[in-house]
């Protein structure tokens, strides 16, 4: 997942996630998290083939300051099973991805840094799924500010963290994606992406296709507008296999909804995308995979009215679906979803 849910207790993520008790639905449980009483903040979720299901995001302590918290609850009963803790000091850390493995392990990536305004470093971490013990810890200082976003594993147990670092020549922000060893958590390779020297890109979002080859989607920002970007690193060694961009005419592209990759390695990357009076719709893109070529753009823009998607699927048969919030001549918002043939 890595941005589309954010920012809600842990009670209301598990009762939206599990089943809410109405229109003839059974709430089967609500498991809490609560920590010396101060304010929780679960963003992310992932499921294990078990249906055990961990939470993972920040939670402060009185004595350490804003820390992560992991907890993995038993499927069927909601019994917490453990709780993982992760404070780097008296500082500020934050959770951005959160994966599990074909074995049953956990990943978890996030930031660490001393203040509110002072640089930031990468911190992923490996769990053990039974026990929740720590089984290796890597941390990224690029000699700036780094910041994670996005974490994708790929069918070996390799890990795939994405985010921006700080460019210390030009004071403007890169494109980062490092390749962690499942196993062992040692770095195989850091690929960093900037188009000019001058401007800065921010990604938010990784995936692997079915080669094992990686997909990071974000922002490249130029002369104050913010387009999509959208780049393919080779999975083995981290080259940079394509670059691909969406400029829709407007001051600001924002890739709020995600990337997923199709069957057939095709890429498929939706986004708000600002038009001209100021509103903005659903943009959704398919690229060729092997060449980044433009394959389709499909925008949605419902009465002329803010449009903004948050989170893209596509299913076996390589048909696309969005989903978001829509504008409403009448009320603030409605919830808007559309399929799309591949």
């Amino acid at each position: 997942m890595a941005r589309a849910v954010r920012r809600m207790s842990i009670v209301s993520l598990l009762s939206a996630t599990l089943g809410v008790a109405h229109a003839g639905l059974i709430q089967d449980w609500v498991a809490t998290y609560d920590y010396e009483g101060l304010y929780d903040l679960i963003s992310e979720l992932a499921l294990d083939a078990a249906g055990n299901v961990y939470v993972s995001g920040q939670s402060p302590s009185a004595a350490t300051g804003r820390d992560w918290a992991t907890v993995k609850y038993d499927g069927e009963t909601g019994a917490q099973v453990w709780v993982a803790r992760y404070d780097d000091g008296d500082t500020r850390d934050w959770v951005s991805g959160l994966a599990v493995d074909s074995a049953g392990d956990v990943y978890v990536t996030g930031g660490t840094s001393e203040g509110l305004s002072l640089p930031a470093d990468c911190v992923t971490i490996k769990y053990d799924g039974e026990t929740g013990a720590q089984l290796w810890s890597q941390r990224f200082d690029g000699g700036g500010s780094d910041s994670p976003s996005g974490l994708a594993l790929d069918a070996t147990g390799n890990v795939y963290v994405t985010g921006t670092t700080e460019d210390l020549a030009t004071d403007t922000r890169d494109a980062l994606t490092i390749k962690y060893d499942g196993d062992t958590g040692a770095q195989i390779w850091v690929s960093r992406y900037d188009q000019s020297g001058t401007d800065s890109e921010s990604m938010y979002y990784v995936a692997v296709d079915y080669a094992g080859d990686v997909y990071v989607h974000g922002y490249f920002h130029t002369a104050g507008n913010a387009d999509l970007g959208t780049i393919k690193y080779d999975g083995e060694t981290g080259m940079q296999l394509w670059v691909s961009r969406y400029d829709g005419a407007g001051l600001r592209d924002d890739p709020r909804a995600g990337i997923a990759v199709d069957a057939a390695n095709d890429v498929y990357v939706s986004g708000l995308s600002e038009i001209t009076d100021g509103n903005h719709d659903y943009v959704t893109i398919k690229y060729d995979g092997e060449t980044g070529a433009q394959i389709w753009v499909s925008r949605y823009d419902h009465a002329d009215l803010n449009d903004a998607p948050s989170d893209v699927k596509v299913d076996a048969a390589g048909d696309v679906f969005v989903t978001g919030a829509s504008g409403d001549p009448d009320i603030q918002n409605d919830g808007a979803t559309i399929k799309y043939d591949g």
